[in-house]
């Protein structure tokens, strides 16, 4: 009560900078700590929103919980209690830079589906009506110790320290409500037990939450613009209460004879009235489109110089000389394979050697990246010059629209299956001219195997490189088995 009682002038926008009324930091604060305590496993929550030019994700002050009694060792108090001296402030982030911009960057759609399509039962959650209910997208748990890990992740320092911290598992649910757009990441240590936090019930529960937290955070502005609105209203009202009562005390005349002459003032100016409505209307539709393009262009000026992200370290010596070591060998093989076909069997056997430069490049350095990996190599590569080889027998197409249509769709399938490749890009240009055979793509799959297999011998040789990181051909063999056709 004492909160609603107070006579002063809110702005709408404090709240990006955590500046809102302690009502509304309280009531979220105590939404996202009743949703954290009653889910399996979950030792940290945060809420990261959008922000209104759309560039980056921000915490807002009371947009977090902690399991305190899970936190005996107070490591990641850190994250959230701002008097420790080694407190670390959840900053800013542009989407696809630390845990929540990762999260973000790689979150689905928020579309919701029917249970009874889906194939979950009520029961699954205590429920006996047999109605329609309406659920999210499964979630997708992210490893954050190797997300900490990868090289092509931008140095974040609470990424890493979470990392070091124990943290195990992350998801990140995004919402949508009325435009306000977010994301609610539920964390947990890596000593959980994983299958109880990622069973359909515990995610159900938190994607329910999610709405929840989402609804209550978007809650706030229109809030607090009724407030102000009524203030507003109140005190314009008691304004020209005042005037008016002034000037008929001027004039001498009563207040009956006062409202009678305002009547027939108001039958005259109805039809001016409505023709400027309609001009009005149509002026505010044209300035709603200028200014949709002009913000529009706001956002592009602002993403273009970048979001302040430190660039990545210089090798040493001793690591430069060794990717020196580690291509120069591989391609010395390929460059001597391919001059020993074309003189045995001619040159409709030689390889297409150009991407192999940049497959050196990932291999050796940048070796943990997972575009480097042999299931991006082999089966991206496959990917790519299976559909360059069609389109380029597509003689009735001009050239440049075979070269870029093929690549196009090339990078288009490989991002679909999750096996991006550069230098399969970079084949498909090729490839997509029509001038090379199958037999060439055949080789050109070979040169990879052997690539990848110099590559797995001669990094592992240093004790500082893994290579590789994965193999990861068993999810690409699932996606065609019995059971997941079924589940799909």
């Amino acid at each position: 009560m004492a909160t609603a009682s107070k006579h002063v002038a809110i702005d709408i926008e404090d709240d990006e900078r955590g500046t809102d009324e302690p009502y509304d930091r309280e009531f979220l604060h105590r939404v996202i700590e009743d949703a954290g305590r009653w889910a399996y496993g979950v030792k940290l929550v945060e809420l990261w929103v959008l922000n209104d030019a759309a560039t980056q994700l921000y915490r807002p002050e009371s947009g977090w919980w902690m399991d305190y009694y899970a936190d005996k060792d107070h490591k990641f108090s850190v994250l959230t209690d701002a008097s420790l001296p080694e407190f670390i402030p959840a900053a800013p982030l542009a989407p696809g830079i630390g845990l929540p911009g990762y999260l973000w960057s790689q979150s689905k759609s928020g579309n919701m589906v029917d249970r009874r399509q889906s194939g979950l039962r009520s029961s699954a959650v205590g429920m006996s009506d047999r109605s329609a209910q309406l659920i999210p997208p499964s979630l997708s748990w992210c490893e954050v110790k190797p997300l900490a890990a990868d090289p092509d992740q931008p140095y974040n320092e609470r990424l890493q320290y979470l990392a070091k911290a124990g943290l195990g598992l992350a998801a990140g649910v995004p919402f949508n409500i009325g435009g306000t757009q977010g994301i609610v990441i539920y964390m947990a240590r890596e000593s959980d037990d994983h299958s109880e936090l990622t069973n359909s019930v515990n995610e159900e529960y938190l994607q329910r939450a999610t709405t929840v937290i989402g609804s209550t955070y978007s809650l706030r502005k229109p809030r607090l613009a009724v407030v102000n609105r009524k203030k507003a209203a109140c005190s314009a009202s008691w304004r020209r209460v005042r005037k008016r009562l002034a000037a008929i005390k001027a004039m001498g005349k009563t207040l009956k004879e006062v409202i009678q002459e305002e009547s027939e003032k108001e039958k005259f100016s109805h039809n001016s009235q409505v023709i400027g409505d309609f001009i009005h209307d149509v002026d505010g539709t044209c300035n709603t489109i200028v200014g949709y393009f002009i913000g529009k262009l706001k956002i592009e000026a602002t993403k273009f110089f970048g979001a302040n992200v430190k660039a990545p370290p210089t090798f040493g010596w001793m690591p430069s000389l060794f990717t020196f070591a580690g291509s120069f060998v591989t391609l010395a093989i390929l460059t001597n394979l391919n001059k020993a076909l074309v003189e045995g069997y001619g040159s409709g056997y030689s390889i297409v050697l150009p991407p192999f430069g940049a497959l050196m490049t990932l291999q050796y350095g940048l070796t943990a990246a997972p575009a480097s990996q042999p299931r991006n190599a082999i089966v991206g590569q496959t990917l790519a010059l299976i559909i360059a080889c069609l389109i380029g027998q597509l003689d009735e197409l001009e050239l440049w629209l075979r070269q870029s249509l093929a690549t196009a769709l090339a990078i288009g399938v490989m991002v679909k299956f999750g096996v991006t490749h550069p230098p399969a890009g970079a084949a498909a240009l090729v490839f997509s001219s029509g001038r090379q055979s199958w037999r060439q793509a055949g080789l050109m799959i070979l040169g990879n195997v052997i690539a990848v297999l110099s590559a797995t011998l001669i990094n592992n040789w240093n004790a500082k490189r893994q290579y590789p990181t994965f193999w990861g051909f068993r999810p690409i063999t699932s996606l065609f088995s019995p059971k997941t056709k079924k589940a799909a």
